[in-house]
């Protein structure tokens, strides 16, 4: 699974944000990528490799706006790591990603405006502008 490199987009009056975004993929390389790629548009990125990690770290985190998550991965999906966060954090919003856009979309219900899903590869124009409309900017 690669995801389409490009150069990080300059910081922009659109793209600074104090927001906050749990991000959690299982691929080392896409986690590393998405993580520089989110803080170089001024977020503040909280990054876990595993559903376990980004539960562990969600008990210490303070507000989390967003969750950026892979959707298949080990142990636990992308899905049910959400239904389990939004037991403490009602409302939290998700932006999904996935190169198997079948079965994400079968896993995930995107049924109101707090989920959102992206098919992986995806270019860094598109994944910022997809962030920006899931978090309701």
């Amino acid at each position: 699974m690669t995801m389409t490199a490009q150069p990080v987009p300059k910081k922009t009056a659109k793209s600074r944000s104090e927001a906050r975004i749990l991000l959690v993929d299982d691929e080392p390389m896409i986690l590393g990528y998405v993580q520089i790629l989110l803080e170089g548009a001024g977020y503040t990125v909280l990054a876990a490799d595993s559903p376990e990690a980004a539960l562990q770290l969600s008990l210490k985190a303070g507000h989390i706006d967003l969750m950026v998550s892979d959707v298949v991965m080990p142990k636990m999906n992308g899905h049910e790591l959400h239904m389990r966060l939004l037991e403490s954090r009602p409302g939290l919003k998700v932006l999904f990603m996935s190169g198997y856009p079948d079965v994400a979309k079968s896993l995930c219900e995107i049924t109101d405006d707090s989920v959102s899903f992206i098919a992986k590869p995806v270019t860094s124009e598109a994944l910022l502008k997809k962030v920006l409309t899931a978090l309701g900017r």
